[in-house]
């Protein structure tokens, strides 16, 4: 396939027939010739600047196998250990203990009981659950208190 229309490779005769009588319709006969120049140049741009790159890491890569320079290592680093006078002060050395640790007795757990099966209220129960209740009736006034005498 020609490597310009190598991103239609999914797409038939019919598509591409379609899609130029599209941009016909839309710019016309007279933007045409322009907008196909456009996109020559565009191109070109395009693959001088990819060229240009690619001879760049050429070229770098070159260099780099010229000079006989190992590849950088690549991840983590290992760091050569701190010698022992360089310690800092505030770990002193822990001295191994005079006589054997014992723990106490291991925690005696009560085995596991299974629960029992899933008991479900009756169909009737269930929707006077879902009932909604009334609202409690408002409370009568209290009467004023007598006036003293």
């Amino acid at each position: 396939m020609i490597p310009l229309l190598a991103f239609f490779d999914g797409i038939g005769g019919t598509e591409v027939l379609v899609v130029m009588a599209l941009v016909l319709i839309l710019f016309g006969p007279d933007k045409l010739p322009g907008l196909a120049r456009g996109l020559g140049k565009t191109i070109r741009e395009f693959k001088k600047a990819a060229s240009g790159v690619e001879e760049q890491f050429r070229q770098a890569m070159e260099e780099d196998e010229e000079a006989g320079k190992p590849p950088v290592p690549r991840g983590p680093v290992a760091q050569p250990p701190l010698p022992p006078h360089k310690l800092p002060p505030y770990l002193p050395p822990v001295p191994p203990p005079k006589e054997p640790i014992v723990l106490g007795e291991p925690t005696k757990m009560a085995p596991y009981t299974p629960p029992g099966p899933a008991v479900l209220p009756p169909a009737g129960a269930a929707a006077q659950a879902e009932a909604p209740t009334p609202p409690p009736a408002p409370a009568a006034p209290s009467p004023p208190p007598a006036p003293a005498e």
